[in-house]
């Protein structure tokens, strides 16, 4: 596990397929943050990971976040968390 207690294979696993950033460029949350608003109709308990865009783009816009589900570690979700504005 690691200091989140996201299991550590699964982390490598996002970073290495999803995110390809460094770890310290990640915000882990436990629970849909307030200004998530990404309409994904799902009450399954979930992990939000906020990671960089990775496209070396300078531009307004909302964050990008990673939806994993806490049970089975599958990506329900990845793209704009709609908190831009």
């Amino acid at each position: 596990m690691d200091q989140k207690g996201i299991p550590s294979d699964i982390v490598r696993k996002l970073m290495s397929e999803y995110a390809k950033c460094h770890l310290s460029e990640v915000d882990i949350r436990p629970e849909r943050p307030s200004n998530c608003n990404t309409y994904l109709p799902t009450l399954e308990p979930c992990w939000y990971v906020y990671v960089p865009w990775g496209d070396g783009k300078i531009a307004l816009r909302s964050s990008r976040v990673i939806i994993m589900s806490k049970a089975t570690g599958k990506i329900l979700y990845e793209g704009g968390a709609g908190d831009e504005g």
